[in-house]
């Protein structure tokens, strides 16, 4: 049984993005792009929900700079534009806007729904009213 949205920590709809390769490094390690926006202090999950919502050719564009902007490796500055397009092409094609996180930036992913909320209250309550419980009886 899959995991209901509203309990997933992160969007997986961009794992085929974030976990394609960008190539290979000069230490002879493949580098995904998960792991290069990381590098790059972006958050990788926010920075493809972001990507997610342009044009193919904006969100080409975007990538390729900061793949530009990483350490040197087994690319080389004509190939980086055609490793972004093929990295675009991993991207899900109409992602709907992420929830706003307590910052205010992207997170990608939404918050609990009412009714979830509803249950979190419940349970939060009676792991109080439990505790309580407890500690009465232990005196």
């Amino acid at each position: 049984m899959a995991l209901r949205s509203e309990y997933r920590v992160i969007n997986t709809e961009f794992d085929d993005f974030l976990f394609a390769v960008i190539g290979e490094e000069e230490c002879g390690g493949q580098l995904t792009v998960v792991s290069a926006l990381a590098r790059l202090g972006l958050d990788p999950w926010g920075e493809a929900a972001n990507l997610s919502k342009l044009t193919r050719e904006a969100a080409t564009s975007a990538l390729a700079a900061k793949i530009a902007a990483l350490p040197a490796g087994q690319w080389t500055e004509p190939d980086i534009r055609a490793i972004a397009a093929r990295l675009v092409g991993c991207l899900p094609k109409h992602v709907s806007s992420p929830a706003k996180s307590v910052r205010g930036g992207s997170t990608g992913r939404q918050g609990p729904q009412p009714e979830a909320q509803k249950y979190m209250l419940w349970a939060v309550l009676a792991v109080v009213a439990f505790m309580a419980l407890w500690r009465l009886l232990a005196d």
